[in-house]
C-alpha cells in the first residue's frame, strides 16, 4: 500500500572539480573550485530508461573530458 504524496520532482546532477591543499597544521583545505559541466544533467521519474541512459552517457563523458583537462593542468 502507498502512502504519502507522489513524487513529481525534477532531479539533477552536477560535478565539480578541487585541489586538497595541506596546511602547517595538519589541516586539509580545498581550493580551486571549478565545475566541470555549464548546466546540470537533468532527470525525472518519468524519463525512459534507455533515453536517460544515453544522456547521461553524453553528459558524463563531457564531464570526464573537461575533469582530466583540469587534472592535467595540476601536474
Amino acid at each position: 500500500m502507498f502512502k504519502g504524496h507522489e513524487y513529481r520532482g525534477l532531479l539533477v546532477c552536477s560535478a565539480c572539480a578541487y585541489h586538497r591543499d595541506n596546511t602547517e597544521d595538519g589541516e586539509r583545505n580545498i581550493s580551486d573550485i571549478q565545475t566541470l559541466t555549464d548546466s546540470p544533467f537533468q532527470f525525472s521519474y518519468a524519463d525512459e530508461d534507455d533515453n536517460l541512459t544515453e544522456r547521461f552517457k553524453l553528459w558524463l563523458e563531457d564531464v570526464i573530458l573537461t575533469g582530466l583537462e583540469y587534472w592535467n593542468k595540476s601536474l
